[in-house]
């Protein structure tokens, strides 16, 4: 199991993560989700060592990621799928694959993992020879997949996979990452195509601008399944942001304390906006301070929505 607790990240005088707490069982999918900004690229980075922390604990399998290594945390079964793919362009593909393979003390199973790589993804057998710079960016995102998959990992982070992608290959790597979680591989998913993630992740985790957490690992994508809350960070330039979000999601909850305010609406223009995106959509405003009071109206979330879906 990952833990995270309190995590505060920053660079320089620049907070980047404020004090989130979540947790990811075994054998899950659960996707981090956030505005640009919101310090889910860091809170990856975090976890693996890339970036230090500046307060706070990850512990992952009894290991306080805090103090290890990055190349230390890649042999606790922790593999990292960048957002970018961040392939070596001047290697081939076979030799991308097998650097992923470098942190294993038995390099024995090496050509049966290849196989296995391979398998999910047929295209790279054909272009294994090919230096990987000349790929396509769905093939390079393959690459870096089957690259985190040569470390025989139980848990892998995985950044935008779907990024600059074409609809048939998204589909393809998603079909895959539900495919490594029935075979017991935890992921840890950012992903800004909410149709796909509400497909297949237990849990979401939303991240407010700059890094608070707005919504709880224990929201419940089975229990309350399309709910968003729409809230303002403060600073923040983007009124309604969300108009894909709205899409996907049979109920909204808007805070009135900071939205209505913020950008001079009253209920009903908020209403019509989100209408105009999704006209079956249910409205619910709700009071709560920005980051406060999430756990008090969570539960009374769950049942609203089952009674409303009943």
């Amino acid at each position: 199991m990952l833990e995270i607790k309190d995590l505060c990240v920053s660079y320089g005088a620049i907070d980047a993560v404020k004090g989130i707490s979540l947790k990811v069982n075994d054998g899950e999918i659960v996707s981090l989700i956030g505005a640009n900004g919101a310090g889910k690229t860091t809170t990856l980075h975090t976890i693996t060592g890339l970036v230090p922390a500046k307060s706070g604990s990850i512990t992952y399998d009894g290991h306080d990621l805090l103090k290890t290594h990055a190349n230390k945390i890649v042999t606790l079964g922790m593999a990292h799928v960048p957002e970018g793919r961040h392939v070596f362009t001047r290697m081939s593909v076979q030799e991308n694959l097998e650097m992923g393979a470098f942190s294993l003390k038995d390099q024995s199973s090496l050509g049966k993992d290849l196989e296995m790589v391979f398998d999910y993804f047929p295209r790279l057998k054909e272009r294994r020879r090919q230096l990987a710079g000349t790929l396509s960016g769905g093939e390079q995102q393959m690459v870096a997949m089957g690259r985190a998959l040569m470390s025989h990992p139980k848990t892998i982070l995985m950044d935008e996979p779907s990024m600059g992608l074409s609809p048939l290959l998204v589909k393809e790597i998603f079909d895959i990452i539900v495919t490594l979680r029935k075979r017991g591989i935890t992921v840890l998913l950012i992903e800004h195509d909410m149709r796909l993630v509400m497909q297949i992740c237990e849990h979401l985790v939303v991240l407010e601008n700059v890094g608070n957490l707005v919504c709880p690992a224990e929201f419940d994508t089975g229990a309350v399944k399309n709910a968003m809350i729409l809230s303002v960070p403060e600073g923040d330039d983007k009124p309604l942001k969300y108009p894909l979000m709205f899409q996907v999601c049979d109920v909204v909850l808007i805070n009135k304390i900071d939205v209505l305010p913020y950008f001079d609406f009253d209920m009903d223009k908020c209403r019509e906006y989100i209408a105009m995106r999704n006209p079956n959509a249910k409205v619910i405003p709700i009071c709560a301070k920005t980051g406060e009071g999430i756990a008090e109206w969570t539960d009374w979330l769950r049942e609203q929505v089952k009674a409303w879906q009943a």
